[in-house]
């Protein structure tokens, strides 16, 4: 236990101090997220943040590896993907990629994400190899996406990072999941911690593609890899990230039912919705987490309640969650 709080201190701090380095250059490049018609901010912020979440991630889990005297080649391949993908993306964050480009990109990450998790997938418990490989290839890669897509607030993306990387820690001590992703989830929350010091509303830097992009890819490496035996690992793999998920699937739904193009940018989730009505980032924010609270008790608790039946429960609190959103931000519109 004492090294875990030691870790996840030392993570805190490098976040932070490598955070405020890199709000140093990125204002004195002037390399500024200037607010547009689909913004929710109105000063322009820095954006690039994610370079210093993500080498954080990288020197604590190694230097965990180092303490221990330990060789993870799995880890060290993952590691490689995370930082090539936050590199590729802070790219795009300066000059814009071609989407053919990033999706291309994200899919040679997840396959090499796969191939650090020995070729089976979330569902190697229940499908044939080519099937589970496929399948975990496509939702890794929605996952990847639908993260990017909910980093339009303070604090979002790194307060979801940090509950669903603590929920792991505590699935770990429950038995519920490997303790070889102690390690990860330890590096990922106390980074997460430290950056969202100074990316709580109002943010003085945002985590940028750089960081939303990876950080939904080794979010995705931690859920996948707690699924791959099956059972309760892999039930509490799909309750942690449900808020997350409700919101950018049900939101795409409703896209597509009103015949909107589902490749055109838009702010219409239901979190940017309660945040357009008025409501304060950092309320919204508290708001997903009081749910994410109870989704990390479904999440622990699986083993005590029928593992479906902590499921249903999962996705009616998250939708509870989606519809208070939508009805603050539809109610705001009407009376506009």
């Amino acid at each position: 236990m004492s090294i875990i709080l030691i870790f996840t201190v030392l993570a805190a701090l490098l976040s932070f101090f490598a955070t405020k380095a890199m709000l140093n250059i990125l204002r004195h490049s002037a390399l500024l997220d200037y607010p547009n018609n689909r913004s929710s901010h109105v000063i322009p912020t820095p954006r690039g943040g994610g370079i210093a979440v993500i080498a954080t991630i990288a020197v604590t889990a190694i230097s965990w590896d180092m303490l221990f005297g330990q060789t993870n080649s799995n880890l060290s391949i993952l590691l490689c993907a995370t930082i090539g993908l936050s590199v590729i993306s802070f790219i795009n964050d300066l000059s814009n990629l071609t989407a053919s480009l990033r999706l291309t990109v994200h899919g040679i990450a997840v396959i090499v994400g796969l191939w650090s998790l020995d070729g089976r997938g979330a569902f190697a418990a229940y499908l044939p190899q080519i099937a589970d490989i496929i399948l975990s290839a496509v939702v890794w890669l929605w996952f990847i996406n639908l993260y990017n897509f909910m980093d339009g607030i303070d604090g979002i993306v790194a307060s979801e990072t940090a509950f669903i990387s603590f929920g792991i820690e505590g699935l770990t001590y429950l038995g519920l999941a490997p303790t070889s992703l102690l390690n990860l989830s330890v590096s990922i929350f106390g980074a997460s911690l430290g950056f969202l010091m100074w990316n709580w509303h109002q943010a003085k830097i945002f985590l940028g593609d750089s960081g939303s992009i990876p950080l939904g890819f080794i979010i995705g490496y931690l859920l996948i890899a707690n699924s791959k035996l099956g059972g309760a690992g892999l039930v509490a793999s799909l309750i942690l990230p449900l808020v997350f998920v409700v919101d950018s699937s049900v939101t795409l739904l409703r896209r597509v039912v009103q015949g909107n193009k589902i490749t055109e940018a838009h702010r219409e989730h239901a979190y940017q919705l309660a945040a357009r009505a008025g409501w304060k980032h950092d309320r919204v924010c508290l708001i997903i987490l009081a749910t994410n609270g109870i989704l990390m008790i479904l999440s622990w608790g699986v083993l005590l309640i029928n593992p479906l039946l902590s499921l249903v429960f999962g996705i009616i609190v998250s939708l509870g969650c989606f519809f208070l959103f939508l009805k603050i931000g539809t109610q705001a519109q009407k009376t506009a």
